[in-house]
């Protein structure tokens, strides 16, 4: 146990399988794809994969699946805890700033990386589906509320980014709390090509 506690704990792949066919995958209890050589986007078969097939969808539908799914099956939102620490900190940071505040509050309460769920599966096995931020993001903006939207997007999901500065007062970089300008370095638009991205 300790073994495969390690491997899985260690690992940053689309799928993990353990003591387990590998062959086929059954829509809805077993999803596959989603990261790395797997792909991007929607995880196949997971809960939010028929949305992304569709032209239109309700505001809300994503998180009332979501919602009606958690109250059947256990949720492990540890993770989700730790990569909110960066939006939290950028809440506390706007509070004389009461509509990034409110939008902070609204990206925390969308925001789902790092929340892993458990699947209805077959006898003995155990489906697991977390999602996961991508590791870099590249922000442009052309205001410092540009800027700082975006800097509370990258934040929800404790990703890095790299904000390139296109029409940006010279010392908008430096208004953001000192705990994400670090994460999310500003440069010129004419050095845009060495951004981190």
């Amino acid at each position: 146990m300790k073994t495969i506690a390690q491997v899985t704990g260690s690992a940053h792949v689309g799928n993990l399988y353990v003591n387990r066919n590998m062959v086929g995958a059954v829509v809805g209890v077993q999803p596959f794809g989603g990261e790395g050589l797997s792909g991007t986007g929607p995880k196949a078969g997971g809960p939010l994969y028929l949305y992304r097939l569709l032209a239109h969808r309700p505001p809300n539908a994503l998180n009332t699946t979501l919602t009606r799914q958690d109250a059947r099956y256990p949720v492990d939102a540890q993770l989700k805890t730790t990569l909110l620490a960066p939006l939290t900190a950028l809440t506390q940071w706007a509070a004389d700033r009461p509509a990034l505040q409110t939008l902070c509050r609204q990206f925390a309460d969308l925001a789902q990386a790092g929340t892993q769920r458990l699947l209805p599966g077959p006898t003995g096995e155990r489906n697991t589906w977390t999602l996961l931020p991508r590791e870099r993001v590249l922000c442009l903006a052309d205001d410092e509320q540009d800027a700082l939207t975006q800097l509370a997007a990258v934040s929800r999901r404790r990703q890095s980014g790299a904000m390139v500065r296109r029409r940006l007062p010279p010392r908008s970089g430096e208004t953001s709390p000192r705990r994400r300008r670090g994460a999310c370095p500003v440069c010129e638009s004419g050095n845009a090509d060495g951004a981190a991205v």
